[in-house]
């Protein structure tokens, strides 16, 4: 390997941002590729909703990084497996992936306006908190289900 092909001389090259995803990757122990890098960086902008595997591989192919469907569904998984990405599901069951961001983790509140079909994240604990209450309450059996009528 020589020197400009190494990790180090990588990361030197990349920008701001393409050295933080670099980072992100190398401590989940992936390699850094072109493929990876787009796919993060593309998923990594601040305004960027969730995207499914098929919108992922259509807004790489309008920037000209070049990648087959396939090679975005296995990175995909690569990334969720190695907690890069996370892996949400919309009212279709479709699978969403959005980066991962462990200071969120927990705490963020995911909504979904099913009329403009607009999502966002924000974390409201308290509100968190009432929603897994509200849940447990229509989500637990009634006594007339437990004794079998």
């Amino acid at each position: 390997m020589t020197a400009s092909s190494s990790p180090q001389a990588a990361l030197a090259a990349a920008g701001g941002e393409q050295a933080a995803l670099f980072v992100r990757l190398t401590q989940a122990k992936l390699r850094p590729t072109r493929a990876r890098l787009a796919l993060l960086a593309l998923l990594d902008q601040p305004s960027q909703l969730p995207m499914d595997a098929e919108a992922i591989y259509q807004a790489l192919s309008t920037q000209d990084r070049r990648a087959s469907l396939g090679t975005v569904y296995r990175i995909l998984k690569e990334l969720e497996q190695n907690q890069v990405l996370v892996r949400e599901f919309d009212q279709d069951g479709r699978s969403l992936y959005m980066i991962w961001r462990p200071e969120s983790q927990g705490q963020a509140v995911h909504l979904a306006c099913r009329s403009t079909g607009r999502t966002f994240l924000f974390s409201d604990p308290a509100l968190r908190e009432r929603l897994a209450e509200v849940c447990l309450l229509y989500t637990s059996p009634s006594p007339r289900d437990q004794r079998g009528s």
